[in-house]
């Protein structure tokens, strides 16, 4: 009868160690879909922050663009005061 013991004893031991490692598994396979589901979100987000940062880096440049072009009007405008104050002392001087 011992020896019928000892095998339900083991039998239990082995039946008690297949269902940790079945809880075990099971849990890392629930680890895994969150770590998937996790990786799928980032993916979307650093696609959209990329179509963002696109958006904004032209934002800027045209920002930069218009900045140079106001510039060069102001600048011009100032030469062309400059050139009539010249031109304006030139003819009132000659007369």
């Amino acid at each position: 009868m011992s020896g019928t013991q000892d095998l339900q004893d083991k039998v239990s031991a082995v039946k008690t160690q297949m269902q940790h490692n079945l809880d075990s598994a099971l849990k890392r396979g629930d680890e895994l879909g969150h770590l998937q589901t996790t990786a799928e979100t980032i993916d979307i987000e650093s696609k959209h922050f990329q179509k963002t940062s696109v958006r904004v880096k032209r934002r800027q440049q045209c920002q930069h663009c218009k900045l140079w072009l106001l510039l060069a009007g102001i600048v011009g405008i100032i030469l062309l005061v400059i050139i009539l104050i010249v031109v304006i002392v030139a003819v009132v001087l000659s007369q």
